[in-house]
């Protein structure tokens, strides 16, 4: 009886807790296919506008089965000090946009709205306080690496504040 009861009392412990099975591919939506290209272990090499560079490790992985994409990044900064961003994004069907939710040590949150302008490219941007808008670009290449363009826009300029190449890596970030 008690053979019986245990595997019985854990299976129905599991599903009241809300426990669920990470699946290894989890089923994407077409718009979470769309950026899908950023899933995956990266060795990031940033360019600053005045010309220093700093290296990271960057993670981009689904979780909740693909409900959003989780990601990861740990880097020296040229200043010397550990640069660290976490971030959460999925596809939002009642905005019918892309929302990203950044978070840093040093900052408070920042929430983002993206969109896919074309196959390849992912964009997300926020507006400033002082009505300028910034974001992100991220370039799907066609030898499978990756191109992040940092921009602002105050008035009519937009400038580029971070350049970003993504080469495939092994392991985590938290790896060597």
């Amino acid at each position: 009886m008690h053979t019986f009861l245990l595997p019985l009392l854990t299976a129905l412990a599991v599903s009241i807790g809300g426990a669920t099975v990470d699946r290894a591919t989890p089923t994407l939506s077409p718009e979470h296919e769309a950026i899908a290209f950023l899933v995956g272990e990266w060795i990031t090499t940033s360019e600053f506008p005045d010309g220093r560079t700093a290296e990271g490790r960057l993670s981009y992985r689904w979780v909740f089965d693909g409900a959003w994409m989780k990601v990861e990044f740990r880097g020296d900064h040229p200043d010397g000090r550990l640069w660290e961003a976490h971030a959460m994004q999925r596809w939002d069907p009642e905005a019918g946009a892309y929302e990203s939710w950044s978070f840093r040590a040093d900052d408070v949150p920042l929430h983002y709205r993206g969109s896919v302008p074309e196959p390849g490219l992912y964009r997300i941007e926020i507006e400033g306080p002082d009505g300028g808008r910034s974001g992100i670009d991220y370039h799907r290449r066609d030898d499978g690496t990756v191109y992040q363009e940092n921009w602002a826009i105050n008035g009519m300029e937009r400038r580029i504040t971070l350049r970003t190449t993504y080469e495939r890596a092994e392991g985590g970030v938290d790896d060597p």
